[in-house]
């Protein structure tokens, strides 16, 4: 049965010699399994093991029990464990996400704010196929029918293949002890559902349905990837210095066009639904300007095919800022500095490396042109402006976020994160929590 996990590393290239993987380790069933078994392949793979536990401040002592489970497995196992600590509710309230959304967030974030070449996630075929169904009755093109990707960039899935059944029975067979998690069992969460009352009555039908649901999504996949390269050629045959020429575009056979509107949005930092698609779709038909989002339109009433944004006027300010508390025009915020090793847990969102930042040149103050932050999870740069369009901040409100910057970049958005080339490392002594004090919002 395990061999199915082997091949599906070495399938997907998800491990190399050499590599230091991070394994998401909630206490669960699927991350003990997925732990243990990296733990008996490391030294055939030459790998060295880490583990990342994540609490999401939101089941009080069932958490804290989490915690110190994970922390007694990593030491019986001698994996260097890295623990997280999160106000999820508060969190998603300031960002105006749910709870799901918002803890897969941090969970992200936090995984990729530790040093390693992959981060290893337990998902399973039985994820899987609850994740195929949820996207299906939401409503779904095939790139969301194909669930969840076996790799992307630097998170790797090597359970993909492998089903819930499957997992407890290496747990039984191997003498794991796991946790549960007592929000498995509630229904107030869609997926859970789903789970509970779904899936059961589709297995009463077919009891091999996961295994069914895996081979059409590998079809779905080979014909989604296909489609979508086709798409791109097609957008890189037509670009131009101002947008994609429109005939070309229109003459385009239907399932190319709605992809390559679709990656024309993307590209442009654009969040869509299958309507916003449709209605660009339109747009190219019949020569027209659409809303795609507060401050952006998709236009193709000449010969191109753009995205254009309102220009509006720029109230730029800057306070010089300093250790202790920094009054600006959006907040007060006190920069208070730490050794590390003092810490049990930092938020990655507010802690900052004290030797990665030139404090003769620090300063808060609001976004300007060019602002790039790095993203934790892609390991790339994204710009100040396309990530608040993707968060739908209003145009309006995008100069009273507070910057906090240097002169070699941005350092820290608030509501939002650390550049990944400052936060804290393995190496670091001293590090800078960001605390806002007071709010004061001025008009």
């Amino acid at each position: 049965m395990w061999d199915k996990v082997l091949r599906t590393i070495d399938r997907f290239n998800m491990i190399e010699r050499g590599d230091t993987v991070a394994v998401g380790l909630s206490g669960g069933a699927d991350s003990v399994c997925l732990l243990h078994f990296l733990s008996t392949i490391r030294d055939g793979y030459g790998i060295v093991l880490k583990a990342v536990h994540v609490n999401h401040g939101i089941r009080g002592a069932e958490a804290d029990r989490d915690e110190a489970f994970v922390k007694s497995l990593c030491e019986k196992m001698d994996i260097e464990l890295f623990t997280f600590y999160f106000d999820v509710p508060s969190l998603a309230e300031e960002y105006g996400m749910g709870l799901e959304e918002c803890g897969r967030k941090v969970r992200y974030e936090a995984f990729s704010s530790v040093e390693a070449d992959k981060i290893a996630v337990a998902h399973t075929s039985s994820d899987n196929f609850e994740t195929v169904l949820f996207n299906l009755v939401r409503g779904s093109s095939l790139t969301g029918i194909c669930g969840i990707q076996p790799k992307r960039d630097k998170i790797i899935r090597p359970l993909i293949n492998i089903t819930r059944t499957e997992v407890e029975e290496y747990c039984a067979e191997n003498g794991l002890e796991y946790i549960t998690d007592s929000t498995n069992s509630s229904t107030d969460y869609s997926r859970n559902r789903i789970r509970h009352n779904v899936i059961p009555a589709l297995k009463s039908i077919n009891p091999s349905a996961e295994r069914s649901v895996d081979r059409f999504v590998e079809s779905v996949r080979r014909d989604d990837e296909y489609l979508t390269s086709l798409a791109e050629k097609l957008l890189s045959g037509c670009e131009k210095d101002e947008g994609y020429d429109k005939e070309t575009l229109k003459q385009a056979p239907a399932s190319l066009k709605y992809r390559a509107c679709a990656l024309i949005l993307k590209r442009s930092g654009i969040e869509y639904g299958f309507d916003t698609i449709e209605r660009c779709v339109l747009a190219i038909d019949q020569s027209g300007k659409i809303e795609v989002s507060g401050d952006t339109y998709f236009d193709s009433r000449t010969d191109l095919v753009s995205v254009i944004k309102k220009q509006l006027p720029l109230e730029p300010w800057r306070i010089k800022a300093s250790l202790g508390e920094n009054c600006t025009p959006y907040g007060v915020f006190r920069l208070k500095k730490v050794n590390i090793r003092d810490e049990k847990s930092l938020n990655i969102y507010c802690t900052f490396d004290f030797d990665k930042v030139d404090f003769d040149s620090l300063s808060f103050r609001s976004r300007c042109e060019g602002d790039v932050i790095g993203d934790p999870v892609r390991k790339v740069s994204k710009s100040l402006k396309k990530l608040f369009i993707e968060e739908g901040i209003d145009a309006a409100e995008r100069n009273r976020i507070p910057v906090l910057s240097d002169e070699n970049g941005v350092i820290w958005v608030k509501g939002f994160r650390t550049d990944r080339n400052r936060i804290p490392s393995s190496d670091t002594q001293y590090a800078v929590i960001i605390e806002e004090i007071e709010n004061e919002q001025h008009d």
